[in-house]
């Protein structure tokens, strides 16, 4: 096994460098009397380096994220204000508008519930 220089990144993923001692194994086969090269590496706690920034890998995703998660927002944002200025448009006030975030007061039916008759309550109270 070959040591080689290694960059130990925060997301703790690893980088690694040049070769810093090749192994018996590598020489055999640079002088030809070895068909395989190493193709182990390892790092030397000494010849490791720990930086506190995110892989290439792990930048572009965060900056995917990111970019992602600013497009929903401006979506969320343009969204809310349709909704608000056709509340305005119909004359709700602001209490209803806090009780049209719950999903029974938009009048979404899922099943999870069976519909209750008056008279059925009236009838179980007496």
């Amino acid at each position: 096994m070959c040591y080689h220089r290694r960059t130990v990144y925060s997301c703790r993923h690893n980088g690694w460098g040049r070769r810093v001692l090749t192994c018996n194994l590598h020489k055999a086969f640079l002088d030809g009397s070895f068909s395989r090269e190493c193709e182990i590496m390892n790092a030397h706690p000494l010849h490791s380096l720990k930086v506190e920034t995110v892989c290439q890998a792990c930048a572009k995703k965060q900056k995917k994220t990111a970019a992602t998660l600013s497009k929903i927002r401006s979506e969320l944002r343009t969204l809310n204000e349709k909704v608000a200025k056709a509340q305005k448009g119909k004359g709700l006030g602001e209490d209803v508008s806090q009780a049209s975030e719950h999903a029974s007061w938009a009048g979404i039916d899922d099943g999870e519930f069976e519909p209750i008759s008056l008279n059925a309550v009236l009838m179980n109270n007496q």
